[in-house]
């Protein structure tokens, strides 16, 4: 209801599926349909052994063994789906960018999250079920400066 609320609000929602390896649509927020519900795979693109999954999980990203901060101005290796889904919401928030600056307003949740799907990657990730969506989070590098 939450999730909903926001969404009809305009907040562009992104969560984790969840570490349970099992359904995402067993569980909350990630059964959420307005929700951008994110799994976990490792370095070579195959779905972890913890990630939920299913026909609730929109995208996939890597969330194995990320490098994340912790205090002291320290770090450590994480994994798990709230690895992945920071990601996602990062470039959730480029295609959102880009957006304003090209059509001069800020996309809807719905178009935000159509941006995002078109520019996954398809059919790249592997594990996953006959229910899972195959796309893999692309952030794209198309305006970095190139070397001379």
């Amino acid at each position: 209801m939450a999730v909903k609320a926001a969404v009809q609000e305009g907040v562009h929602v992104v969560v984790a599926a969840g570490n349970q390896n099992g359904d995402a649509c067993n569980f909350s927020p990630a059964a959420a349909p307005e929700a951008i519900t994110v799994g976990a795979v490792n370095d070579a693109a195959s779905k972890t052994s913890y990630s939920n999954y299913g026909g609730c999980v929109n995208i996939w990203a890597p969330g194995d063994f990320v490098i994340s901060s912790i205090p002291g101005g320290r770090y450590r290796y994480m994994s798990g789906t709230s690895m992945a889904s920071p990601l996602v919401a990062g470039t959730l928030a480029i295609h959102i960018s880009k957006h304003i600056r090209s059509a001069g307003s800020i996309p809807t949740p719905a178009i935000a999250r159509n941006l995002l799907l078109e520019s996954a990657t398809k059919g790249v990730a592997t594990g996953l079920t006959s229910q899972d969506v195959n796309e893999l989070i692309y952030a794209g590098c198309d305006n970095m400066p190139t070397e001379k």
